[in-house]
């Protein structure tokens, strides 16, 4: 209904020069755990086999698991990881998207920096991966903080946060005319 009264109120309307790019963001990361730790973590784990884990606990058991196979496999350690980001440009709207749930103060920080009038993050989208928390969170812990710090072998370094804005905010710029 909003909609509908919003679109009857609207009395003028203009071309608007729209343009986009498919690119990445570089994200450096850190070298993963080593096989005696991962080794250590799982066997605490074993070890209060008995207990109701919950499911951190049991991310955390498939996340000991992943490391010690790709120590059996023929993982390739690397020093960055590309995040795909699309962004359109309506005027002087950017549209960025990103594939993580990203906590409101990356996104606020994106826009804050960005050249554009507005700038609105489009999560979850160009695949889900997970939650992306800014640094000051991640010591605090939760749900969404074990996501991120066990969805990668090779976890993003600290501060994670400040490396997707930098790379997100370059890549806006790009589009900037």
């Amino acid at each position: 209904i909003d909609a509908v009264r919003i679109y009857k109120q609207i009395n003028t309307y203009q071309d608007v020069d729209m343009d986009f790019i498919a690119t990445e963001v570089k994200m450096p990361v850190d070298k993963r755990m080593s096989l005696e730790d991962a080794k250590k973590w799982l066997g605490y784990f074993e070890r209060n086999e008995g207990d109701d884990f919950t499911t951190v606990q049991e991310r955390s058991i498939d996340y000991y698991k992943r490391i010690i196979a790709s120590y059996d496999a023929d993982f390739e350690e690397v020093e960055y990881a590309t995040i795909d980001q699309t962004i359109l440009r309506l005027g002087d709207v950017a549209l960025v998207s990103s594939p993580y749930e990203l906590f409101c103060e990356i996104g606020l920080r994106v826009q804050n920096l960005s050249p554009f009038a507005h700038t609105l993050m489009l999560v979850n989208s160009n695949d889900t991966y997970a939650y992306f928390p800014t640094a000051s969170e991640i010591p605090r812990g939760g749900y969404e903080v074990a996501l991120f710090t066990t969805s990668r072998i090779q976890p993003y370094t600290a501060p994670a946060d400040w490396s997707y804005i930098k790379g997100t905010v370059e890549n806006v710029k790009k589009l900037k005319k």
